[in-house]
């Protein structure tokens, strides 16, 4: 019985050693990551805001959910001769909400490339989002002032990287008129046709 007990314990005791050793070598490489991130915290903070930054000017460009319309609905309580119609408020607040999404990216994007803490490859890759951003800015003009010249009332071009949104008003496309555009907009972006999508607002 006491041999037994103690083999008990010489095994306990075994464990326990174990998992200390274990612990330990875990702290040993908890801390190398902490050194790690303390040297080039700076760096790491960078490129995180930058990464922030793409993901939610891509998600502002979306615009697949409904603008929000709180600021509209109050200028129009308040001066009834000038409200505007629901699809009109849309598109409006639509553009808004875009315009914002690009000032607040370019301002943080001008920030990394002025900041003295910013690698020269977080640098560059902020330049390259700055001009990306302003090559779609241009080619979503493009495209709405064509569409818009086709006889739509309203337009909103929402151009990415490899794919494209447009919003246009209208009570019903026709199949002719859903070609034309996929055509301008592929003219413009390169976007390819099954890459582009059609959004009717009546």
């Amino acid at each position: 019985m006491t041999d037994n007990k103690m083999k008990t314990n010489e095994k306990g005791k075994i464990k326990i050693e174990e998992l200390k050793e274990k612990v330990k070598t875990f702290c040993g490489k908890f801390k190398n990551v902490g050194t790690f991130i303390m040297k080039n915290k700076k760096n790491i903070i960078v490129c995180t805001s930058v990464l922030v930054i793409c993901g939610a000017v891509y998600l502002n460009y979306s615009l697949f959910h409904k603008p929000q319309d709180t600021q509209a609905g109050t200028d129009s309580s308040i001066d009834d001769s000038n409200t505007l119609s629901p699809a009109e408020e849309y598109f409006s607040s639509a553009a808004l909400s875009r315009q914002k999404a690009r000032d607040e990216a370019m301002q943080v994007l001008q920030q990394v490339i002025d900041s003295s803490d910013a690698v020269e490859q977080v640098k560059s890759d902020a330049y390259t989002s700055i001009n990306t951003i302003a090559k779609q800015i241009e080619c979503e003009s493009n495209i709405e002032q064509l569409i818009t010249a086709k006889g739509f009332q309203q337009c909103l071009a929402v151009v990415n990287e490899n794919s494209a949104s447009v919003i246009v008003k209208s009570d019903g496309l026709l199949a002719n008129e859903v070609a034309q555009i996929k055509e301008i907009v592929y003219e413009q972006s390169g976007i390819h046709p099954k890459d582009i999508k059609i959004i009717e607002k009546s």
